[in-house]
């Protein structure tokens, strides 16, 4: 995530009497963006022959694909809540920026690949052995 993420509590979305109109478009824009740049991640790494060539590449596909159903599940979310009102309104941004916020933190988990846990051997110190040597 190269954007900064904004972590955000119930009370400063819920308190809409205190916030101005254009703090919470401003909210909302940065969460819609969020979403898109993730939707945008998703897609490049379902295509990306990087992926392809790692292990476990079901594993991988799988959660790739069940990240992008809930990120196009809160894209619809966020087309109701940008016809919603009050409360109503600002609890549902809450709950996508929840949400969001979680997808963001698998979408990171899963775009690091993985490390494969190699022991180290030290090499043993091997007496010298005498060759019997032969006597011409």
């Amino acid at each position: 995530m190269s954007e900064q993420t904004e972590i955000l509590d119930e009370s400063s979305l819920l308190d809409t009497g205190t916030k101005s109109i254009e703090a919470q478009k401003e909210l909302e824009t940065n969460i819609e963006s969020r979403l898109t740049g993730l939707g945008d991640r998703i897609t490049r790494r379902a295509e990306s022959p990087f992926y392809t060539l790692l292990g476990n590449k079901d594993a991988a596909g799988d959660i790739s694909a069940e990240l992008a159903v809930q990120q196009a599940g809160l894209l619809w979310i966020v087309r109701i809540a940008k016809y919603s009102e009050g409360d109503v309104r600002a609890r549902l941004w809450l709950d996508i920026e929840r949400a969001l916020s979680d997808l963001e933190k698998i979408e990171t988990r899963i775009a690091r690949p993985r490390e494969k846990s190699f022991v180290l051997v030290e090499p043993v110190s091997v007496p010298a052995h005498p060759c019997p040597q032969t006597r011409h």
